[in-house]
């Protein structure tokens, strides 16, 4: 049974759907499953899960207490704390009481819906429990099923060097430097066209046939 905080809905969709599988497998007791709304700002959507009052030992009390009052809370804490990654990262919301420093956080997402563009999904940030599983199953399976429920035909986001190779080759998207140029402020109207980013920018057509369309001709023969 998931617990949530507020409503159990979250763009009229039930939450159920934006928990991966593999969180399930993980779990030390799935009664203390939850999942809470990210404050993600106007047009973002957020959420984190997290199982509460975990029996593993995630952060350090003293660690947390020594990096906290150090002064550089604004940074991640050096490795020789024992502070759990994303701890550090949603450190405010263990800072405001929602979160304690038991909570095991598993995953946490946040998108936007543009309205220039209302077909296209973007992943604004996402951050999960490192070498799980969690991740490769949000993206495979959890997040084209969410992007169908909501009607939108395109998702896209940001890579970096480290993963790009998984979102193109595993997940099969397109880098943005392989759009038409005159469809690539469609999906991502806010970027500029030289943008150093644009290549590390990647789209996943849930509709095969799209991309005749945007893509460019050579991409159409690979694709």
């Amino acid at each position: 049974m998931v617990k949530t905080e507020g409503e159990g809905t979250l763009l009229n969709i039930a939450v159920k759907e934006f928990i991966p599988r593999k969180i399930y497998e993980l779990l030390d007791n799935p009664e203390n499953l939850r999942i809470i709304k990210l404050d993600a700002g106007d047009k973002n959507h957020g959420f984190l899960i997290y199982e509460a009052d975990s029996t593993k030992v995630l952060t350090d009390e003293n660690d947390w207490q020594k990096w906290s009052s150090s002064g550089k809370w604004s940074y991640l804490p050096t490795p020789n704390l024992r502070i759990n990654k994303l701890h550090a990262i949603y450190k405010q919301l263990i800072y405001e009481g929602t979160l304690q420093l038991t909570d095991r956080i598993l995953l946490a997402c946040t998108f936007h819906l543009s309205e220039q563009s209302p077909e296209v999904l973007e992943v604004a940030e996402f951050n999960g429990e490192e070498n799980a599983g969690i991740g490769t199953d949000f993206y495979t399976n959890c997040l084209p099923r969410i992007a169908s429920l909501l009607g939108v035909r395109f998702i896209t986001g940001i890579n970096n060097s480290d993963n790009i190779d998984f979102f193109v080759g595993k997940l099969g998207r397109v880098r943005m430097t392989d759009i038409k140029p005159e469809y690539r402020r469609f999906f991502a109207p806010q970027m500029a066209q030289n943008s150093s980013v644009m290549r590390f920018r990647t789209i996943q057509f849930l509709y095969p046939e799209d991309k005749a369309k945007y893509c460019l001709e050579e991409v159409n023969y690979l694709v």
